[in-house]
């Protein structure tokens, strides 16, 4: 039996600020579920999962494949997703995605790991899911900075 062995990229942004753990993209895959709907036929396998090179420089195509090189030359991999957070709010996406198809043309390359739940309009989710991770990664939150101002701050 063949054995699908995948790698998944997500947002360094989303990973690194929001804390996503790749819970929903690891649930999917382990379910068959969503773009992880491989035929029965096939074995799955998670063989990495890594974060994005971050918003593109003028090294971008250089700094993901630095990125993708391990997955596909040490782990095997065979099929890479970019996690649905940079499918939905990643401009660069699709130019990664053919800067991997170039440089491995071996390797299967999907844009998403899961499908919205059935009965949701896909555009409807798509906009809710933006709009949670703008607020996410932009909206105000305490931190260091600020306890430390209220630390030094004049006390009434």
């Amino acid at each position: 039996m063949a054995t699908k062995k995948i790698g998944i990229i997500m947002c360094g942004n989303v990973k690194n600020e929001l804390n996503c753990s790749s819970f929903a993209c690891h649930q999917q895959l382990n379910n068959r579920q969503g773009l992880f709907a491989y035929p029965e036929s096939e074995g799955v396998e998670l063989v990495g999962t890594m974060v994005c090179a971050g918003c593109p420089s003028i090294n971008a195509h250089e700094r993901i494949l630095h990125r993708v090189r391990p997955l596909v030359e040490l782990s095997q991999a065979n099929a890479i997703h970019f996690s649905s957070c940079m499918k939905a709010g990643c401009p660069f996406t699709n130019k990664y995605k053919k800067v991997i198809e170039e440089a491995y043309p071996g390797v299967e390359v999907v844009v998403g790991t899961h499908t919205i739940p059935d009965g949701e309009d896909p555009a409807a989710h798509e906009q809710w899911f933006l709009g949670t991770l703008k607020h996410g990664l932009t909206g105000r939150r305490p931190s260091f900075t600020d306890a430390v101002m209220e630390m030094m701050a004049p006390k009434a």
